[in-house]
């Protein structure tokens, strides 16, 4: 007689029995609570088992917590719009309602219910489908709300059309630190507002994540101006677009003319040897940049030594962290890193893969 699964593995099938026994109204908590033993003797973790209430009456019971995260609740407009009216009393500061399949007119109202709140300062509507109707509120929000420094409206299928008139608010702003519109339809259409917003004295943002758009070079070369002038801005994610070395040119100038960035993501675009050395000429004239992420793009080997070489001769540099991911050197390159990270002990270039060479593989 063949035994079963449940015979060969007893402490496995009484957990999966367990599993099993749980009606879809339930779910399972982070948590877990140590059950003394089971059948068999051996010592068990047993989820702890709470009654899944419905997203309204789940924010109720939460709306006094410091984060709020709503993330995967399913809520129409009946529910969402119960939910906005606690929105005046509650003090969460941290709201989230990621991959709630918001839709346009739920992002909308949960936009419209913050307007008379004091307490959230860190929103995030990522994943939602939003439309214009929700931007449009983001951006009124926007004009009037004094708490909000934080906000991501990631991976909605934004166009420019949609985003401009957040943008334009984003320039009367005293307040937004944080923006995320990455994973986007954002094209080099709204790089011109992006510009003027920037440029804006009112403007103190510090972080702005543009990665995965279809932004290219005319796109940035419309923002350079703002880029530049910025005093506030510390992070630039422009990774996963479509920049070759033309745009390049304007991120060396953005880099020699700027004094307060210190991130700086480039990773997955189109750029060569030849958009390496811009950023390698860029980098001799600049004293205040800490991390440059470059990886997955078409540098070479030749493109990695410029930046090296410009690392090892320029003191006046801060640079700490270079992320070369993907990026295939020779054997020269690799030991001129070895060299200088032994020089600046505070430097890190990492994720770069060595060539194998001919005498190599054959040994």
């Amino acid at each position: 007689m063949k035994s079963s699964v449940y015979d060969k593995f007893p402490c496995v099938a009484s957990r999966i029995r367990v599993l099993q026994s749980m009606k879809s109204k339930y779910t399972t908590s982070e948590k877990f609570v140590s059950k003394e033993t089971d059948d068999h003797g051996s010592k068990v973790k047993t989820p702890v088992i709470k009654k899944i209430d419905d997203p309204v009456t789940y924010f109720e019971k939460k709306q006094n917590s410091v984060e709020l995260d709503m993330s995967a609740w399913k809520m129409d407009i009946f529910q969402t719009l119960k939910i906005t009216k606690h929105f005046h009393c509650m003090k969460t500061s941290t709201l989230v309602f990621s991959g709630c399949n918001l839709g346009d007119k739920s992002g909308e109202a949960i936009a419209k219910g913050l307007v008379n709140n004091s307490t959230v300062r860190d929103l995030n509507l990522s994943k939602n489908c939003l439309g214009s109707s929700a931007v449009q509120a983001l951006a009124r929000l926007m004009l009037v709300n004094k708490t909000l420094d934080s906000l991501d409206l990631s991976s909605n299928n934004l166009s420019d059309d949609n985003i401009i008139p957040l943008i334009h608010s984003l320039g009367n702003n005293f307040f937004l630190k944080k923006l995320n519109i990455s994973h986007n339809l954002l094209t080099d259409g709204f790089a011109a507002e992006m510009n003027l917003a920037l440029q804006s004295k009112t403007c103190i943002l510090e972080k702005l994540y543009l990665s995965s758009n279809l932004l290219g070079d005319t796109g940035l070369s419309s923002m350079s101006a703002g880029l530049m002038e910025s005093n506030t801005l510390e992070f630039l994610d422009i990774s996963w677009n479509y920049l070759n070395d033309s745009g390049m040119q304007s991120l060396g100038e953005i880099i020699k003319a700027n004094k307060s960035l210190l991130d700086i993501l480039i990773c997955g675009n189109l750029i060569t040897a030849s958009g390496a050395f811009c950023i390698a000429e860029s980098i001799k004239e600049n004293s205040t940049l800490k991390t440059l992420k470059m990886g997955q793009n078409l540098i070479t080997s030749a493109g990695a030594l410029e930046i090296v070489t410009t690392l090892r001769t320029c003191p006046q540099c801060v640079l700490e962290s270079l992320d070369l991911n993907g990026v295939i050197v020779d054997r020269t390159v690799s030991e001129l890193i070895e060299d200088l990270t032994d020089l600046r002990p505070n430097l890190r270039i990492t994720n770069f893969t060595v060539a194998v060479e001919e005498s190599d593989s054959e040994n």
